[in-house]
C-alpha cells in the first residue's frame, strides 16, 4: 500500500482440481477523501492467459478491503442443479469481499474461451450466483452479453460469492431465489400524530423471537422496532401464499428483514400481492402486485400507506383507516386469538383487555402501544367495531405461538 491509500486483493490456493489463481492480479484502486473508491478493477486470469473474471468497483463504493477472487476451471459448480452440467461453461468464479464490507457495488465480467463454448450458444449464456445453499438468477435489466469479447457482464451487483454461466437455450435453470422489495405500512394503534410516525414504547418488551414463527429471531432488537409483523406474498388476490416471513416493522413504517436488510422471501422472481398481518390489527393486502427481484439494492417501494394502495371491498380505502390527511394505516382492535383469527372487530375483542387490564410489557390487549393494558385500549374496538379484514383467505395466528409458512430460511 501507499500510505494506506490503496487497497489490495487477496487470492488464496484451494485443493480443488484445476483451481487457477494468480499472484499478479491487476489492481487499479484509488481512494477518495471520504474513504470510498473512486475507481477500481481487479482481474483474475484463466490458465490460458485470458481473463476469467473482472471485478470493477463502482465510484463511491465503500473500502473493498481484502477482496478475494478465485477461478475454478475444467469443472462445473459442485452444487449445480442436476441435469444442467452440459448447459454450463466448465468454469466458475468466486468473489469474496472482506467480511466487514458487505455493501460493495461492482460491475462483474465473466469470461469464457471459445473451446468452452463449442457446444453452447454464447448468445444464450446467462449468469447465476450461488450463495449459502441457494441459486440466484441475475435480474434481466443488469445483464449484457458481449460475444465478440467472450464475456457476459453484470452491471452493478452488491451481493457476491460463486458465479456460473448457464446456456438458457432450453430454458432457465429452475430455482427459487430470495427475492426482495421494500414495504411500508402503518399501524393505527401505534400512530403518533405529533411526529407522524409510529411509537416505540413497547420496544424493550418486544420478544427476540417472532410470535409468528419460533424459528425466526434476532440477537438484539433494533431501537426503532415497533413490533413483529408477518409478510406473505401471493400470485393472485385469492390464491394460496407463495411464501411468507416474519419481519420487523420500524417507526418510519418501513419493514425490515430479521437479518437487518430489505424484506426478502424465498420464491421465484416475479410480481406478487403483498399481505401484512399484525397480532392486534386487521391484515391488509396490496391492491396491485408488486415486483420482487433477486438483489435487494434494485428494489422498488410498495407503499401501503398511500390512498387506494390496499385491497378493498370495491370502495377505496375500506380495508384501512386514515390516520392523517392522505395517510392510511392498518385498523386496530382485532385481538381475537383463535389460531385463524375471525378477521372482524367485535365486542368480544375487549375480553383480552378485561382479563389483562393493568398488565405491562408485550400484551395483545395493548392496542394503543402505550406499554400498559388499560380501558383506553378499548377505544379502537369501539370506533372500529364491525370492520373486517378484507384480505381473501386470510389465516394466521396473531399472538404468541403463531406459525408461519416459508419455503425455506434464507441466508444472504
Amino acid at each position: 500500500g501507499l500510505s494506506g491509500q490503496y487497497y489490495y486483493a487477496r487470492v488464496t490456493a484451494n485443493a480443488v482440481p484445476d483451481y487457477r489463481y494468480s499472484n499478479t492480479l491487476q489492481i487499479q484502486l484509488a481512494q477518495t477523501v471520504d474513504n470510498s473508491v473512486s475507481s477500481g478493477i481487479l482481474i483474475a486470469p484463466a490458465v490460458d492467459g485470458s481473463y476469467a473474471i473482472e471485478v470493477e468497483f463502482l465510484a463511491g463504493t465503500p473500502n473493498p478491503g481484502a477482496t478475494g477472487i478465485a477461478v475454478y476451471e475444467n469443472t462445473v459448480h459442485p452444487n449445480l442443479i442436476p441435469g444442467y452440467e452440459a448447459n454450463t461453461i466448465q468454469r466458475y468464479c468466486n468473489v469474496t469481499p472482506a467480511a466487514n464490507n458487505g455493501s460493495l457495488l461492482a460491475f462483474i465480467s465473466l469470461y469464457y474461451s471459445n473451446a468452452e463454448c463449442l457446444s453452447l450458444d454464447e448468445n444464450m449464456l446467462y449468469p447465476y450466483r450461488y450463495h449459502s445453499g441457494q441459486w440466484y438468477r441475475m435480474p434481466d435489466g443488469i445483464v449484457t452479453r458481449h460475444p465478440a469479447d467472450n464475456k457476459v457482464r453484470i452491471l452493478g451487483i452488491a451481493t457476491f460469492s460463486d458465479f456460473v454461466l448457464i446456456d438458457e437455450t432450453s430454458g432457465q435453470m429452475p430455482i427459487s431465489n430470495t427475492i426482495y422489495t421494500n414495504i411500508k405500512v402503518y399501524l393505527q394503534g401505534a400512530w403518533d400524530a405529533t411526529d407522524n410516525d409510529l411509537v416505540t414504547n413497547i420496544n424493550p418488551d418486544i420478544p427476540l423471537t417472532s410470535p409468528y414463527d419460533a424459528s425466526i429471531s434476532v440477537t438484539e432488537m433494533p431501537a426503532s422496532a415497533v413490533d413483529w409483523v408477518q409478510v406473505q406474498i401471493r400470485s393472485l388476490p385469492n390464491s394460496a401464499n407463495v411464501a411468507e416471513e416474519s419481519m420487523l416493522l420500524l417507526s418510519d413504517g418501513t419493514i425490515q428483514d430479521s437479518d437487518g436488510g430489505v424484506p426478502g422471501v424465498v420464491a421465484p422472481d416475479g410480481s406478487y400481492y403483498i399481505v401484512v398481518l399484525h397480532r392486534n390489527h386487521l391484515g391488509v393486502m396490496s391492491l396491485i402486485a408488486h415486483s420482487f427481484v433477486p438483489d435487494a439494492y434494485t428494489t422498488n417501494l410498495a407503499d401501503l400507506t398511500l390512498s387506494n394502495a390496499c385491497y378493498n371491498d370495491g370502495a377505496p380505502n375500506t380495508g384501512v383507516i386514515e390516520v392523517d390527511t392522505g395517510v392510511f394505516a392498518m385498523i386496530a382492535g382485532e385481538t381475537t386469538d383463535s389460531g385463524t383469527a375471525n378477521g372482524t372487530i367485535t365486542d368480544p375483542d375487549k375480553a383480552v383487555i378485561n382479563t389483562t387490564n393493568g398488565s405491562t410489557g408485550y400484551q395483545l390487549g395493548d392496542t394503543n402501544f402505550s406499554g400498559t393494558v388499560t380501558d383506553s385500549d378499548k377505544a379502537f374496538i369501539n370506533v372500529n367495531n364491525g370492520k373486517s379484514c378484507l384480505v381473501p383467505q386470510e389465516s394466521i395466528s396473531r399472538s404468541g405461538g403463531g406459525r408461519g409458512r416459508r419455503s425455506s430460511r434464507r441466508s444472504r
